[in-house]
């Protein structure tokens, strides 16, 4: 990702590292290693940087976002997977956006889903779920918050749009299509 003055964070699900490269493209730090305390990842998958202020990831195999700032410092953990109520768990997020209010969006690939996380760490709805109707989402990897702060998922080769609260919107099939294979 990068951010508004164009520092570049990359993640490496291989190595579990995220780094941060200056606009020049030198780089600044890095953090991470395999592992489960803070400032380790196991897959990172996501990321989450523009607004200069912070910075998360979706750790994958920890079940997690991580939040750092600009400067890759550890803020904070959100886990939720030990919540009594299955409504407010994610597991295994394959990415993260912010919107402009200071909501997470969270790619819940366990349960084919997206998480609404207010400013206040808590859980505010999910949508996409199995009784989303034609917004059911099957396999989301992404997800984007676009122009009037319409929440935007790949899943797999369509885009799926809703509003800010959830509502699904519409559909657009065959954004992408699967490699050639040659044997």
């Amino acid at each position: 990702d990068v951010d508004i003055y164009g520092n570049i964070y990359i993640l490496n699900a291989d190595k579990n590292t995220l780094k941060l490269f200056s606009k020049g493209r030198t780089l600044k730090r890095e953090v991470g290693g395999s592992g489960w305390e803070n400032d380790q990842f196991d897959r990172p998958a996501g990321l989450w940087a523009r607004n200069g202020i912070d910075v998360f990831v979706a750790d994958y195999g920890n079940h997690r976002i991580q939040r750092f700032d600009r400067h890759l410092n550890y803020i904070a953990t959100l886990y939720t997977r030990d919540n009594p109520n299955p409504d407010d768990r994610f597991g295994y997020p394959t990415d993260v956006a912010v919107s402009r209010l200071g909501d997470l969006f969270i790619c819940d690939s366990e349960n084919s889903r997206i998480v609404k996380v207010n400013r206040f760490t808590q859980v505010e709805r999910t949508f996409g779920g199995f009784s989303a109707g034609e917004g059911r989402l099957l396999n989301p990897t992404s997800v984007e918050i676009g122009p009037s702060d319409h929440v935007w998922v790949i899943d797999g080769s369509r885009v799926v749009v809703y509003d800010n609260s959830g509502n699904f919107l519409r559909v657009m099939s065959g954004v992408f299509r699967p490699p050639l294979l040659l044997y």
